[in-house]
């Protein structure tokens, strides 16, 4: 775990929204070349030899900082896998997302919790089962975590209480 400098932090977000970079890739990367600030210098000799017939379209400085002024104005901020808040069992997973956009109580990802996600056009009935199961992991005890989409999402945002639930946009 470590923490990013301000480029470093922009060079991960630019590389992570890169077209054609996937989490697998961003990771792979990140383990060849240490930073994403050299990854992202090694990109146009990477696509040549890969004999790509076009180049890639690097995702630019000026959008990603854009993006991060947006995410502080909402009252947010952007988490890399890399540093110790990120949350340890998402980051466990294969395709971990390199970067999430996170707001509130941190400390919540590292506390037991149970995913509820679903249709962002749910039903009536399909929201309130979000509700109904969302409630009952957070009486237990658990974390409700899930992606804050309109929905399924949001209803079990609203049914857990809130120091018990945790939304995730990658």
């Amino acid at each position: 775990m470590t923490e990013l400098s301000d480029n470093e932090r922009l060079s991960w977000l630019r590389l992570a929204r890169t077209d054609g970079i996937g989490p697998q890739t961003f990771h792979k990367l990140i383990a060849r070349y240490k930073t994403a600030e050299r990854a992202l210098q090694a990109l146009p000799d990477l696509v040549t030899k890969g004999g790509a017939k076009r180049g890639l379209k690097v995702f630019t400085a000026e959008l990603a900082l854009k993006e991060i002024d947006a995410t502080l104005k909402a009252g947010a901020q952007l988490l890399c896998a890399c540093e110790l808040q990120y949350p340890t069992i998402l980051g466990n997973i294969d395709a971990a997302p390199p970067i999430l956009c996170v707001s509130g109580n941190l400390t919540l990802f590292q506390k037991t919790s149970v995913g509820i996600v679903g249709a962002r056009t749910a039903s009536a009935s399909g929201r309130k089962m979000a509700r109904i199961l969302a409630h009952a992991v957070a009486e237990e005890g658990f974390i409700v975590t899930s992606g804050l989409a309109r929905g399924f999402d949001t209803a079990a945002h609203e049914a857990a209480k809130p120091a018990r639930t945790a939304a995730v946009i990658a």
